[in-house]
């Protein structure tokens, strides 16, 4: 599935997978979320409304230009940067 951000007036494309939790965010559309930066990684929005979390996949390791619902907190992500988890102290 196709979408479209616009930020600040600049187009972005995205290809989504085709699952219920994507099927819930394009019932949504239009929409106009406020972004937050989170780690300097990734920005997120908080949707009004939740997304169904079939067949969604324990987790991932996301990539610089990918789009996510963050299931423990309900929000969407958007990846400007790579997120690797380290381990180590």
């Amino acid at each position: 599935m196709q979408i479209q951000f616009m930020f600040n007036g600049t187009v972005v494309k995205a290809t989504l997978e085709n699952t219920p939790a994507t099927r819930d965010l394009i019932a949504m559309l239009p929409l106009t979320v406020t972004l937050e930066d989170y780690a300097s990684t990734e920005k997120i929005a908080y949707l009004k409304q939740p997304r169904s979390r079939e067949g969604a996949p324990e987790g991932v390791e996301p990539r610089a230009g990918d789009v996510t619902d963050y299931a423990p907190w309900g929000n969407l992500a958007l990846f400007q940067k790579d997120f690797a988890i380290r381990a180590g102290f």
